[in-house]
């Protein structure tokens, strides 16, 4: 079975007080439950902007990029979250 990791992102208060955190989890699992991929790790950015390229500077989209670089894959904890801050 293939691993997968998920990347979840929102910037705004009223998105972090919403369903978008839980929509992009629910279809981040559907398609790895089609794939037939393990859902090893979930990284999220709470309140970073893609817009301004905040979230590839010092988010987990950045943290993701770096291990890449490195030739490595984040460490497998199967059902955590890393959150780098809560929503503005």
């Amino acid at each position: 079975m293939e691993l997968a990791i998920s990347y979840k992102r929102f910037s705004s208060p009223a998105q972090a007080r919403g369903r978008s955190e839980g929509r992009q989890g629910d279809e981040t699992e559907a398609y790895c439950i089609r794939k037939g991929y393990k859902l090893t790790e979930t990284f999220v950015d709470r309140g970073f902007s893609a817009y301004t390229g905040e979230n590839s500077d010092k988010g987990d989209l950045k943290a993701i990029m770096d291990l890449a670089r490195a030739g490595r894959s984040p460490p497998s904890r199967r059902g955590t979250s890393r959150g780098c801050r809560a929503a503005r």
